[in-house]
């Protein structure tokens, strides 16, 4: 083994290690984002949900008054 040809192993391994480093994350950045987004919409939906269930029950009591 020459010097160079170990010098080029150590390097190529180096920027190996560096990749997957990197795309580890990048993946777990994106992960994070996503989840925030999940969140996000969860926490959207459930908000309208309660809207929907507050008026559909406003609605309905109404509804209820105005047969009575």
């Amino acid at each position: 083994m020459r010097h160079d040809e170990i010098a080029d192993i150590a390097a190529s391994a180096a920027r190996r290690i560096t990749f997957v480093i990197l795309t580890k994350v990048r993946i777990s950045v994106f992960g994070v984002i996503l989840m925030k987004i999940r969140i996000l919409i969860a926490a959207v939906i459930l908000m309208h949900s309660r809207i929907y269930v507050l008026v559909f029950k406003t609605n309905e009591r109404d509804t209820a008054a105005s047969a009575a």
